[in-house]
């Protein structure tokens, strides 16, 4: 199978300090990694990197008709006029929350495929909430969903591990590893040297 993602000597150097030494990696069609290590590592700067939004050393080479999306770990909130970031905490104040998108909404055009990631990652009851309001786990599952809208041939979660929630079923957790069977690459990262 050919690479879709091909690293080599790729590297990324912040400030004159080498936060990600030089590696080679190829990724194939088909294939999953899981890039693990202590916090603070490069691992979140490492998948930004593969995916083209953050500068880096060496050679890339992704399938010309591959498309990286990198879903974070942080939580990203506009308000209905789009003007202001918001953030997680003020789920709490009742005016902010009333200002955010809902979760369909934020999702903008919702397909037939949209629906079935939303119905196997068990979200669909929380459509019409605002993200404010959505738990930890609810608005990972919400970030998921939005990236696979893109279509996206590689796909790097942030941080995977956190995005089932606290006290949630493994079910949510096994449809996502379905969703990655559906998709063609999935790269999730989180123990890195």
């Amino acid at each position: 199978m050919p690479a879709v993602l091909s690293l080599h000597s790729f590297s990324i150097v912040r400030d004159g300090q080498t936060i990600v030494p030089a590696f080679d990696l190829n990724l194939k069609a088909g294939e999953h990694l899981a890039i693990t290590g202590p916090s603070g590592s490069g691992k979140t700067m490492l998948g930004q990197a593969m995916c083209g939004a953050l500068q880096h050393f060496g050679h890339k080479a992704l399938a010309a008709e591959k498309h990286p999306v990198f879903v974070s770990q942080m939580h990203h909130f506009k308000n209905k006029s789009n003007t202001s970031d918001m953030y997680y905490q003020q789920r709490y104040n009742s005016c902010d929350a009333d200002d955010a998108l809902s979760a369909r909404e934020w999702l903008d055009n919702i397909d037939s495929t949209t629906l079935q990631h939303i119905d196997q990652l068990s979200v669909a009851h929380v459509l019409d909430e605002p993200l404010t309001h959505l738990s930890n786990g609810e608005h990972k599952k919400m970030q998921l969903v939005k990236a696979l809208q893109q279509q996206p041939g590689l796909l790097v979660l942030d941080r995977a591990v956190y995005w089932t929630g606290r006290g949630v079923s493994p079910t949510p957790a096994r449809n996502a590893g379905n969703i990655g069977q559906q998709r063609r690459n999935n790269c999730t990262h989180q123990q890195w040297p």
